[in-house]
C-alpha cells in the first residue's frame, strides 16, 4: 500500500508493473492502493493483481527523512516504491504528482497525501 509503480517494459503483459529503483524514474503508472498480504509483511507475490491509482488523491510512501511541502512536486526516490520532493534530477523524469500536505518523514518511510497525476518532464 502506498508504493509507486512503473511499467515493466521487460514483460509483454499489459498488467505487469514493478517498483522504481532510481530517483526521477520514468514510466510512472501510479500508486498502489490495495493492502498486500498481511502474512508476508504486506508484500505482494509475483503475479498478484492489485489496484493502482492513476489520478486523484492517495497516500504514498515518503522516503525516510524526506521533507514534503504542500504544493511541491513529488518524484520517485531510489528506495523501492518511495517518493521525494523534486530537487535537481536530470531530465527526463516523471513527476508522480503534487504533495497535498507538508510532512517530514522519520527514520522509515511514512505515508503522505499526494494528488496523483503522472507526467513526463523531457530533456
Amino acid at each position: 500500500y502506498g508504493a509507486v509503480v512503473v511499467y515493466d517494459t521487460g514483460d509483454t503483459n499489459f498488467r505487469s508493473v514493478k517498483l522504481p529503483t532510481a530517483a526521477g524514474a520514468t514510466g510512472v503508472l501510479g500508486i498502489v492502493v490495495d493492502q498486500g498480504d498481511p502474512n508476508s509483511s504486506g508484500a505482494f507475490a509475483v503475479g498478484d493483481d492489485f489496484s493502482v491509482c492513476v489520478e486523484g488523491v492517495v497516500e504514498c510512501l515518503l522516503s525516510a527523512s524526506a521533507v514534503a511541502t504542500k504544493g511541491g512536486l513529488a518524484i520517485t526516490d531510489s528506495a523501492n516504491g518511495t517518493i521525494k520532493p523534486w530537487v535537481a534530477e536530470s531530465k527526463p523524469y516523471d513527476v508522480v504528482g503534487v504533495f497535498a500536505q507538508t510532512k517530514t518523514a522519520g527514520a522509515a518511510p511514512e505515508l503522505v497525501s499526494v494528488i496523483v497525476g503522472p507526467y513526463r518532464v523531457q530533456a
